[in-house]
């Protein structure tokens, strides 16, 4: 038997069904072009360091992306990076402590209003650390 050769048998039936005329969209290709049909939910999120946070690089953003998802327990493909602030607040005479804020604006797609209402009670609440 020669691996680079066509088998020589025929395929012994016919498949059972037959395929779709058109292949479904992948959701993120279906939402990407009708977000109009979602309901938003606008959220925001503050993250607080001693340490400075970077978030110019594109890899970044789609981590936070993918975080807020996970934390949501929600596709990625429904949270949208709005915006992204840094502060720094420098506190102390002697011995400064810096420290760093990151402020997160993003956006929740849901599907109909009781997902809508689930995310809002979901965010509301979620304790801050």
């Amino acid at each position: 038997k020669n691996p680079t050769q066509r088998p020589t048998p025929p395929p012994t039936q016919n498949p059972t069904l037959s395929p779709t005329l058109q292949p479904s969209p992948a959701p993120t290709i279906w939402i990407q072009h009708n977000k109009f049909n979602f309901y938003e939910l606008q959220a925001k999120l503050e993250i607080t360091s001693s340490f400075h946070i970077n978030i110019s690089s594109a890899s970044v953003e789609e981590d936070i992306i993918q975080s807020i998802a996970l934390g949501l327990s929600i596709g990625r493909e429904y949270v949208r990076l709005d915006t992204a602030d840094t502060m720094t607040t420098v506190s102390g005479r002697r011995l400064q402590a810096n420290t760093e804020a990151l402020l997160l604006g993003f956006t929740v797609f849901t599907l109909n209003p009781e997902q809508r209402s689930f995310y809002v009670a979901q965010l509301e609440e979620t304790a801050t650390y």
